[in-house]
Order: C-alpha cells, then sequence, then structure tokens
C-alpha cells in the first residue's frame, strides 16, 4: 500500500492487487464504512439539504507503466495513451481507493 501525493479529497490510498496485506487493508476500509453508514442510518443523520448521510468505497483500476500482454495492449489501444489508465478492477495491476458520499 502507498499513498500517492496530489490527489483528490477523497483519496484513501494506492493497493497492489497481488499484495495480501492491501486486500486485507481494503476489507478493514470496507467494513469501516459499513459500520460509519450503520450508524449514520441509526442515528437518522442528515445533512443541509435534508438528504441521508452515507459513504461508498470505489476502486480504481489502474494498468501500470510497464505493464505488457494482450489485455495492457487492449486497453492501450482503446485509449490511445501510454501510462496509468483506468481499467477494470479485474485487470489492475493496482486500484486507488476512494471514499465518496453516496447522493440520493
Amino acid at each position: 500500500m502507498m499513498i500517492k501525493p496530489n490527489r483528490t479529497s477523497s483519496y484513501i490510498s494506492t493497493i497492489f492487487m497481488d499484495n495480501k496485506k492491501d486486500l486485507e487493508h481494503l476489507q478493514s476500509i470496507r467494513n469501516m464504512v459499513k459500520n460509519l453508514n450503520r450508524d449514520l442510518r441509526r442515528q437518522k443523520a442528515r445533512d443541509n439539504y435534508n438528504s441521508p448521510l452515507q459513504f461508498y468505497v470505489k476502486l480504481q483500476g489502474r494498468l501500470g507503466k510497464n505493464r505488457k500482454g494482450p489485455i495492457a495492449d487492449m486497453y492501450r489501444s482503446l485509449w490511445n495513451r501510454g501510462g496509468s489508465v483506468c481499467i477494470s478492477v479485474d485487470d489492475a495491476k493496482y486500484c486507488d481507493v476512494y471514499l465518496y458520499r453516496r447522493w440520493q
């Protein structure tokens, strides 16, 4: 796991999909958000616009700059640019973890 600078305020960390510790860290973040949402529902928490407060965790898959192979070629040809492109979590080498507010 690493924390990259110059990200949005919703950014939490970057996890590597082949690292067991990173996946455990992701599971702990998801559990924390699940418990937070449960507590907010119990308290009937609302914002200034009378909307319920709820949050969710989003994973944004990243390919990696030097990844080779047919999957990498497919994504690079789709967007026609190199570097870290947004891809499916199943195909990702690493993922950025974000915490967003759920709007209803």
